[in-house]
């Protein structure tokens, strides 16, 4: 049965999570209340949520008064209520989705049961920023391209995959635009330049006349269909030409160009242009696993041949693909030897001479409709093409993706082996039945069309990534003992060595052939549950003896220093956290020190506690006896006896005669002596008791003073002493004797706190 009442504000569930942006922050307050008969020390513990997401805050407590203390727990007496605020702030980077902060209550006492928790469900938003910056917006150049840079920064959390293309705000577009890379792939915090070239569709139009300005606007697409920057950078381009002939010189210029073209033609015949005699699309399986087709062509009159330009078509407009310079031959990369990328070769046999091209890749970035236009350029006219030709509307189909069908972990809870370090004895969550397991954590899948998978990637909730390259065909060593591979790859039992207690959640991803094949979304597994061995005490001694309940301090033999050298051993658990009461307090799971205990005690009881992340504790007192102990208690001197009275004797008196006896007769009797005086021995005075002067405080009481309050709060923190109890109020009292002038031992003598209480408060002060 619980001993506490917890209650969290807002309220969140799963249907209606608590809506949260990257760098945004939710204070979640939660009110906790003892319904026990004693004081509690509480903590906090998250999980389900990276720690770098939340921060829980205690409450402040003012020991007295000038002096507040930041407590890392809450102290809460009998039916007192508290407050526990707990902050959330996902950072950059930090998960998104749905999510969720798991609270739990943990008491420092061994008897309560901890099922106290609550749970904060969290929708966080990723992050969509992205900078896109045009330089320069504007230029004017006498040439005929214009050069551009475009910067695209991902500010975002998201991975993004984008393509980047060029409208014309012109009623009639005058250029042509080309895109380097026009295929942008952008990681978080990452940035890229994308160079752009602008040229004029008919250059020869702009080598007179007046200026000619194109507009243009920039163009993006998000494969994944994420948002956009509103609003995208503009530019213009103006081509400064060599301006307008005077009038008079037109006629004449025009009638020598007219003169030169019949003496042209008249003395020798038209140099051969290169001409497109074919340009065909060759579309095959394996074209489309690169996400790219196959081109052929050929050229009449290659000698003539300055350059190639090859340019997609599409829905976006126009793009230049590639620019290839046949000024010092043929290119190196369309050489026979790179014929698996695509080549060309002369042919010799045919008249005039041909150049024929076969198998040059051209990328395609989706499975729209596509042409191709090949442009070639003379070496007598290199800015206006010779020839063009365009290819028929061409549609690409994709191959299927792989897919994640099945994910999922035989076992969902696993507990660390006490006898076998490295194994993990897992609970099966059907049949109730256990086995063991040295690799850790083990998955089990099933994915289609297994022949498409060109890699797959296993992410755990810790960090940890496990890649699987199928590019081959062939199982990786990895998981050939595991899987069948066919038109489906079925894996059973695969490790994944991870045997680290806590929570976790695997996600897998398959990720297709091609080199712009976009992969699934990955799958996840339920929670898996990795529980740490049981938390127990492995060894505890006392000057080198084990013990359980009881050590007997033998001074005859020790010596009566009474030091007390302890070893100790605490294992399993996760986070453990360990302590030795009453002194020196915290301390490591595995270590050793020395205690000095007060040599007039009799007896005592020493402690040794731990509790870990998931609530665990345990706890070994140890009774301490000492024997053969030498009395040391000094008698106190006897308080004086006040001297004795003096009492005066009276000579006995004759008794009164009876009223009925007879007179008796005279007697002549002897003349009595006469009558002596009675001593009476003078009072004796007594002394006035000398009274002690009173006490006067000193520079060592005040430093002793000063030394108990430090190790009253480190003992308050620490747990060992409540505040506002017994023993808080009456050390106060203590303190305020020191102040006052009074030793150590009378100020535990009048405050009623044990002269040890004081030691151990002043040495722990003074450390």
């Amino acid at each position: 049965m619980s001993h506490f009442r917890c209650d969290v504000t807002p309220i969140t569930t799963p249907e209606h999570p608590h809506i949260l942006s990257i760098g945004e922050t939710l204070t979640i307050e939660l009110s906790i209340e003892n319904q026990s008969s004693e004081v509690r020390r509480l903590h906090l513990v998250g999980s389900q949520l990276p720690e770098n997401c939340y921060t829980i805050h205690y409450p402040d407590v003012q020991v007295w008064t000038g002096l507040v203390v930041k407590f890392n727990s809450l102290e809460l007496e009998p039916g007192q209520v508290g407050r526990v605020q707990v902050q959330i702030h996902p950072p950059q980077g930090a998960p998104t989705q749905r999510q969720q902060l798991t609270l739990a209550l943990h008491s420092d006492h061994l008897s309560d049961a901890m099922d106290v928790q609550q749970t904060v469900y969290l929708y966080v938003e990723p992050a969509h920023d992205l900078l896109v910056m045009l330089e320069p917006k504007s230029q004017a150049i006498r040439g005929e391209v214009g050069h551009y840079q475009i910067l695209l920064k991902n500010n975002g959390s998201v991975h993004r995959q984008l393509t980047a293309q060029v409208r014309s705000l012109n009623r009639k577009s005058l250029a042509v635009y080309a895109l380097e890379p026009f295929v942008i792939n952008l990681a978080p915090e990452t940035e890229i330049y994308v160079a752009l070239e602008v040229r004029p569709k008919k250059p020869a139009r702009f080598q007179w006349g007046r200026p000619r300005r194109e507009k243009f606007e920039l163009g993006l697409e998000d494969h994944d269909g994420l948002p956009l920057p509103s609003k995208l950078p503009q530019g213009s381009l103006t081509w400064q030409l060599q301006g307008s002939l005077p009038r008079l010189l037109l006629p004449l210029v025009l009638g020598a160009t007219a003169a030169a073209a019949l003496i042209g033609i008249f003395w020798g015949r038209q140099s051969e242009v290169p001409k497109i005699a074919s340009l065909q699309v060759i579309a095959t399986s394996e074209a489309t696993q690169e996400e790219a087709v196959r081109l052929n062509w050929t050229i009449k009159n290659p000698k003539q041949l300055q350059k190639l330009v090859l340019m997609r078509q599409d829905s976006t407009g126009q793009q230049t693909l590639q620019t290839l310079d046949f000024s010092q031959g043929i290119p190196e990369k369309l050489r026979q030897k790179n014929a698996a990328r695509g080549f060309c070769q002369l042919s010799a046999e045919s008249k005039p001479k041909t150049l024929t091209c076969k198998n040059v890749l051209a990328p395609i970035p989706n499975t729209q409709l596509h042409r191709f236009q090949l442009q070639s350029f003379g070496r007598r006219s290199v800015t206006q093409p010779a020839d063009s030709k365009l290819t028929e509307a061409v549609a690409i189909q994709s191959n299927p993706v792989p897919k994640v069908v099945a994910f999922f972990s035989p076992n969902t809870v696993y507990t660390s082996d006490q006898k076998s370090t490295g194994v993990l004895v897992a609970q099966a969550s059907n049949q109730g039945k256990t086995e063991n397991s040295k690799a850790g954590v083990l998955l089990n899948w099933e994915i289609t069309n297994a022949q498409r998978i060109k890699e797959l990637q296993l992410r755990s909730s810790n960090g940890q990534l496990r890649t699987y390259d199928l590019q081959s065909g062939e199982l990786p060593p990895a998981l050939a003992k595991h899987c069948s591979f066919g038109e489906m790859l079925i894996c059973k039992q695969v490790p994944t060595q991870t045997q680290q207690p806590g929570d976790y959640v695997f996600k897998l991803t398959a990720f297709p052939k091609g080199r712009l094949a976009k992969a699934t979304a990955p799958k996840a597994t339920g929670p898996i549950k990795v529980n740490p061995q049981p938390l127990r005490i492995a060894s505890f001694r006392i000057n080198g003896q084990d013990v359980t309940d009881k050590y007997i301090y033998d001074v005859a033999k020790l010596g009566p220093q009474a030091k007390l050298d302890l070893d100790w051993k605490l294992e399993g658990g996760n986070e453990v956290r360990a302590a030795i009461f009453p002194a020196p307090g915290a301390v490591p799971t595995v270590g050793k020190t020395t205690v000095q205990l007060n040599p007039l005690f009799q007896k005592g009881t020493l402690f040794l506690q731990a509790v870990d992340a998931s609530g665990q504790q345990i706890k070994q007192a140890v009774a301490i006896e000492f024997r053969n102990q030498p009395s040391t208690a000094k008698s106190l001197p006897a308080s004086p006896k006040p001297p004795p009275q003096s009492v005066a004797v009276r000579p006995p008196q004759p008794a009164p005669a009876s009223p009925l006896s007879r007179p008796a007769s005279p007697k002549v009797s002897p003349p009595a002596p006469a009558a002596q005086p009675v001593f009476k021995p003078a009072p004796v005075r007594q002394r006035p008791v000398a009274t002690a002067p009173p006490p006067r405080p000193s520079s060592e009481l005040l430093s002793e003073a000063n030394a108990i309050i430090r190790g009253l709060v480190l003992a308050r923190n620490d747990g060992k002493i409540a505040i506002n109890g017994a023993t808080w109020r009456k050390t106060q009292d203590a303190i305020r004797l020191l102040r006052q002038g009074y030793s150590r031992s009378e100020a535990a003598q009048r405050s009623g706190v044990p002269l040890w209480k004081l030691d151990t408060l002043v040495a722990i002060g003074k450390r």
